[in-house]
C-alpha cells in the first residue's frame, strides 16, 4: 500500500504542478486572442477551394532590386482580410501612370525598381507604406493585376478567430495563447507515460505480494475449497483483497500528493523565492488523477487474481504442493527461478523507465540552468519580458565573452507549439554549440535554420517555406528554411 501510495503521490504532484503552471501562463497569454488565423496555399484556386467565406489573400513570390526575396500582396485583398489598417496604410494598388505604384514599408522615399517574378517582371515605383499591420515591411503590397504579372505563387487563407478560442487550424497572427494552450495539453499527454508506468508498478507490486500472501494461506485455501468454495470464490476473495488495498494506496496518495506540492510552494514563498503558483485541485487535475487510480485499482485487482489462479484452478489436496521442473533446475544451476523472472523484470523496466525518464528531464532542464547566463532587464519578471539593446551582447564579446543579442518568439502551427528565436545564427550557435547538419547558414532577413527535432517535428527541411505569427503581437511572416542544425538540450526544438 505504501508503494501504491508513492506512486499515486508522484503522479498527483506532477499533475498538480503542470495544470497549475500551465494554467497560470495561460490565464497570462489570454489576452493576447489570435485574433485571425492564416493558412498558406500553393495556389488561388487551392485558397479559394476551402469555402467558408475565408478572405483569400494571393500573393507573389519576387526578386526585388536589392537582390532580395520578398513577398508581393495583393494589397485590395490584404486589407480586406485585416492585414492591412483600413485607413492610412498606404496605396493598396494606385494608378502610377505607364507604371504600377507598390508600396513598401521599410522604403524612406519614392523610387523605381524592377519587381521580378515568376511569369515576368514588372517595372514599378515604390512608395512608403504608412500605417502598422501584420504585413512585414519588407513586404511589397501591389495591386491585383501587378501580382497577375508578376505570377501569382500561393495565398494565404485568413480566418477570423473567435475572442477567448484556441484555433488549432493554420497560423495564429498572434500566437501567445495557443502557445501555452496546446503546450499544457502536451505536458498533460506526456504525463499518460508516467501514470503508464506507475499502473505497471502497481501490476507487479501487487502481483507479488499477492503471490506470498497465496503461500501463507495455503492451507486455509485447501480448507475453503475442500468444503465446497468454488475457484471464482477464491479468486474474488484475492481480488477484492488487492483492489481494496490498492484503493486506500490511491487515496492516500492523492493526500500526500496534495498537501507536499502545497506545502513546497509555501515553503517557497516563506523563503522569499518569487513564485505566482497556486496550486488547487482543478476539475482536470481531479480527472487526470481519478484516470490513473482508477486504472491502478483495476489492475491491481486483476493482478490480486492471476496471482491467486495458479491456487484457485487446482485441486484442493494440491495446493501449495505444485512444483515446476523449471525451479528444480534452477536450484542446481543457482539462477533466478521462472516464477521470478516476470516480477523481477517488470520492476527492473520501471525502474530503467523512471531513470530514463529523469535523465532526459536532465537533459533539457541542463543547457538552461548551467554553462552560461541570461543577461534581461532589470525588473522584468521573464527575459520575454525584457527589453536588452543589442549593443550589450558587442561590449560582451569585445571582452572574450561569446553572447547572442535574440527575439525569443512563441509560435503556433496547426496545434503544434514550437519556440523561436529571431537572432544572428552565428552568434546563437556560439552560445549554444549549434552545428549544421544539413544545408547552409541564413544570409538573409527571409531565411531560416531550424534544429534537427523541430525539424522532424513540423516535417520540414531545406528548401520548405514556414509561415509564422506574431508571438504578444499580431504578425505574419514568411521564412524559407535553408538550414538544419542539432543542438543540446531544448535548442534542438
Amino acid at each position: 500500500m505504501v508503494v501504491v501510495a508513492l506512486a499515486i503521490a508522484f503522479l498527483t504532484g506532477t499533475v498538480l504542478l503542470v495544470v497549475t503552471a500551465g494554467d497560470r501562463t495561460t490565464a497570462v497569454a489570454a489576452g493576447y486572442d489570435a485574433g485571425s488565423t492564416v493558412a498558406t496555399h500553393g495556389s488561388v484556386a487551392a485558397a479559394a477551394a476551402t469555402g467558408d467565406g475565408a478572405a483569400v489573400v494571393p500573393f507573389a513570390v519576387v526578386d526585388g532590386a536589392d537582390g532580395e526575396r520578398r513577398y508581393a500582396l495583393d494589397g485590395g485583398d490584404a486589407r480586406a482580410a485585416g492585414l492591412l489598417p483600413a485607413d492610412g496604410g498606404g496605396s493598396d494598388g494606385g494608378d502610377g501612370g505607364s507604371e504600377a505604384v507598390v508600396t513598401l514599408g521599410a522604403a524612406d522615399e519614392r523610387a523605381t525598381v524592377e519587381l521580378r517574378g515568376s511569369d515576368g517582371a514588372v517595372e514599378a515605383t515604390v512608395a512608403p507604406r504608412g500605417g502598422r499591420g501584420p504585413v512585414p515591411p519588407e513586404w511589397y503590397v501591389a495591386p491585383s493585376d501587378t501580382v497577375e504579372q508578376l505570377g501569382t505563387t500561393g495565398a494565404f487563407v485568413v480566418r477570423d478567430a473567435p475572442e477567448g478560442t484556441v484555433p488549432r487550424d493554420g497560423v495564429p497572427l498572434r500566437a501567445a495563447l495557443a502557445f501555452f494552450a496546446f503546450g499544457t495539453e502536451e505536458a498533460l499527454g506526456a504525463l499518460a507515460v508516467v501514470a503508464g508506468g506507475s499502473a505497471l508498478l502497481v501490476a507487479v507490486v501487487v502481483y507479488s505480494v499477492t503471490r506470498m500472501t497465496v503461500r501463507d494461506r495455503r492451507a486455509a485455501i485447501r480448507i475453503v475449497r475442500s468444503t465446497g468454495a468454488p475457484p471464482q470464490v477464491v479468486l474474488g476473495l484475492f481480488a477484492a483483497r488487492a483492489g481494496l488495498l490498492v484503493v486506500a494506496g490511491v487515496a492516500l496518495g492523492y493526500a500526500v500528493g496534495v498537501v507536499a506540492v502545497n506545502a513546497a510552494v509555501n515553503v517557497a514563498v516563506f523563503a522569499g523565492l518569487p513564485t505566482s503558483l497556486a496550486p488547487r485541485v482543478t476539475p482536470t487535475v481531479a480527472a487526470v488523477v481519478a484516470a490513473g487510480g482508477g486504472a491502478a485499482a483495476l489492475i491491481g485487482a486483476v493482478s490480486g487474481g492471476l496471482a491467486a489462479w495458479p491456487a484457485a484452478r487446482c485441486d484442493p489436496a494440491d495446493v501449495g504442493t505444485e512444483r515446476r521442473r523449471d525451479g528444480r533446475l534452477a536450484a542446481r544451476l543457482s539462477i533466478l527461478d521462472a516464477r521470478a523472472l516476470v516480477p523481477t523484470a517488470a520492476t527492473l523496466t520501471v525502474f530503467v523507465a523512471f531513470v530514463v525518464l529523469v535523465a532526459g528531464v536532465a537533459g533539457v532542464v541542463g543547457p538552461l540552468t548551467a554553462g552560461g547566463a541570461t543577461v534581461s532587464e532589470p525588473g522584468a519578471v521573464h527575459p520575454i519580458a525584457s527589453s536588452v539593446p543589442a549593443t550589450y551582447a558587442a561590449a560582451l564579446r569585445d571582452r572574450g565573452i561569446d553572447a547572442s543579442p535574440e527575439v525569443l518568439l512563441f509560435e503556433a502551427s496547426d496545434g503544434q507549439p514550437y519556440a523561436a528565436r529571431g537572432a544572428n545564427y552565428s552568434a546563437f550557435a556560439s552560445v549554444t554549440d549549434a552545428e549544421l547538419v544539413a544545408g547552409r547558414p541564413p544570409n538573409g532577413t527571409g531565411e531560416a535554420v531550424v534544429g534537427r527535432d523541430l525539424a522532424a517535428t513540423l516535417d520540414v527541411g531545406p528548401g520548405d517555406s514556414v509561415t509564422m505569427g506574431g508571438s504578444t503581437d499580431a504578425g505574419l511572416h514568411r521564412v524559407r528554411i535553408v538550414g538544419v542544425f542539432a543542438a543540446p538540450g531544448p535548442y534542438d526544438d
